[in-house]
């Protein structure tokens, strides 16, 4: 799903770039199929063509990660608001043959602080 915005975005940018439309379609295809097509085929350009190449294929591709990673973050923060909402405060495994509860405050590591459930 990331990927596929990132390509989206990517896309988009190198469409709107001038030098891109005067390019023979089998050369702008190399560059709109990725970031090292547009590098590779900035090499077969005088110095003023390639660095525009260069450039605005960097630009699409920086533009289409920072939406990605953006999006990326916001589900994450999300899903992390979401599970410290949903999970229990606290844990309170059955200890078999026991015929009780144990009940874990704070690091269920720490066994100094188990007590019994009442």
């Amino acid at each position: 799903m990331l990927g596929s915005l990132m390509n989206a975005t990517y896309l988009d940018k190198i469409d709107k770039l001038s030098v891109v439309a005067m390019l023979p379609d089998g050369t702008a295809e190399a560059v709109r199929s990725s970031i090292q097509g547009a590098h590779i085929v900035a090499g077969q350009f005088p110095p003023e063509t390639s660095q525009a190449i260069v450039q605005g294929s960097s630009e699409a591709f920086t533009a289409g990660m920072t939406e990605a990673m953006l999006i990326g973050a916001i589900i994450m923060a999300v899903t992390a608001a979401i599970t410290a909402v949903l999970l229990p405060k606290r844990v309170t495994p059955f200890q078999e043959g026991k015929g009780e509860e144990v009940s874990y405050e704070g690091n269920p590591q720490d066994k100094s602080a188990v007590n019994p459930a009442a």
